[in-house]
Protein backbone atom coordinates (compact mmCIF):
# COMPACT_ATOMS: atom_id res chain seq x y z
CA UNK A 1 0.00 0.00 0.00
CA UNK A 2 1.68 3.38 -0.87
CA UNK A 3 -0.09 6.59 0.58
CA UNK A 4 1.00 10.00 -0.14
CA UNK A 5 1.08 12.20 3.23
CA UNK A 6 1.07 16.26 3.81
CA UNK A 7 3.96 17.53 5.76
CA UNK A 8 2.77 17.85 9.22
CA UNK A 9 1.23 14.09 9.12
CA UNK A 10 5.31 13.07 7.49
CA UNK A 11 6.47 15.11 10.90
CA UNK A 12 4.29 12.96 13.26
CA UNK A 13 5.13 9.79 11.50
CA UNK A 14 8.95 10.24 11.85
CA UNK A 15 9.66 11.97 14.93
CA UNK A 16 8.61 11.08 18.63
CA UNK A 17 9.66 7.74 20.71
CA UNK A 18 8.87 4.52 18.85
CA UNK A 19 5.61 4.28 20.74
CA UNK A 20 4.73 7.98 19.75
CA UNK A 21 5.75 7.06 15.79
CA UNK A 22 3.71 3.64 16.47
CA UNK A 23 0.42 5.44 17.67
CA UNK A 24 0.79 7.91 15.13
CA UNK A 25 0.65 5.18 11.90
CA UNK A 26 -1.69 2.73 13.74
CA UNK A 27 -4.32 5.83 13.86
CA UNK A 28 -3.60 7.03 10.30
CA UNK A 29 -3.79 3.38 9.04
CA UNK A 30 -7.12 3.03 11.31
CA UNK A 31 -8.33 6.17 9.90
CA UNK A 32 -7.77 5.03 6.34
CA UNK A 33 -9.44 1.79 6.80
CA UNK A 34 -12.41 3.60 8.38
CA UNK A 35 -12.73 5.75 5.59
CA UNK A 36 -12.77 3.06 2.91
CA UNK A 37 -15.31 1.17 5.31
CA UNK A 38 -17.85 4.14 5.19
CA UNK A 39 -17.96 4.37 1.39
CA UNK A 40 -18.21 1.07 0.54
CA UNK A 41 -21.44 1.40 2.98
CA UNK A 42 -22.39 4.83 1.41
CA UNK A 43 -22.69 2.38 -1.55
CA UNK A 44 -25.35 0.22 0.11
CA UNK A 45 -28.36 0.53 0.97
CA UNK A 46 -28.74 0.12 4.54
CA UNK A 47 -31.17 1.69 7.27
CA UNK A 48 -29.80 4.06 9.71
CA UNK A 49 -30.16 1.34 12.27
CA UNK A 50 -28.28 -1.38 9.88
CA UNK A 51 -25.25 1.22 8.80
CA UNK A 52 -24.63 2.18 12.56
CA UNK A 53 -24.24 -1.77 13.62
CA UNK A 54 -22.25 -1.97 10.71
CA UNK A 55 -19.84 0.75 11.52
CA UNK A 56 -19.70 -0.98 14.89
CA UNK A 57 -18.62 -4.46 13.29
CA UNK A 58 -16.13 -2.57 10.99
CA UNK A 59 -14.62 -0.99 14.10
CA UNK A 60 -13.86 -4.12 16.25
CA UNK A 61 -12.87 -6.23 12.84
CA UNK A 62 -10.33 -2.73 12.35
CA UNK A 63 -9.13 -3.80 15.78
CA UNK A 64 -8.76 -7.36 15.15
CA UNK A 65 -6.96 -6.48 12.12
CA UNK A 66 -4.21 -4.55 13.47
CA UNK A 67 -3.82 -6.44 15.91
CA UNK A 68 -3.27 -9.82 13.75
CA UNK A 69 -1.82 -7.57 11.18
CA UNK A 70 0.60 -5.14 12.60
CA UNK A 71 2.82 -3.03 9.94
CA UNK A 72 6.14 -3.93 10.18
CA UNK A 73 8.21 -1.95 13.67
CA UNK A 74 5.09 -1.09 15.49
CA UNK A 75 5.94 -1.00 19.15
CA UNK A 76 3.88 -4.08 20.42
CA UNK A 77 3.01 -1.75 23.67
CA UNK A 78 1.36 1.01 20.84
CA UNK A 79 0.14 -1.92 19.68
CA UNK A 80 -1.69 -3.41 22.58
CA UNK A 81 -2.91 -0.17 23.79
CA UNK A 82 -4.28 1.11 20.61
CA UNK A 83 -6.02 -1.88 19.74
CA UNK A 84 -7.93 -2.29 23.70
CA UNK A 85 -8.89 1.50 23.78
Amino acid sequence: MTIIVDYDTYRRLTQGTEFQRSINLLALLNKILEDTHKAELDNMNLTPKEYKQALKKLAIFREYFLRLNPPPGIDPDALHIFCDL
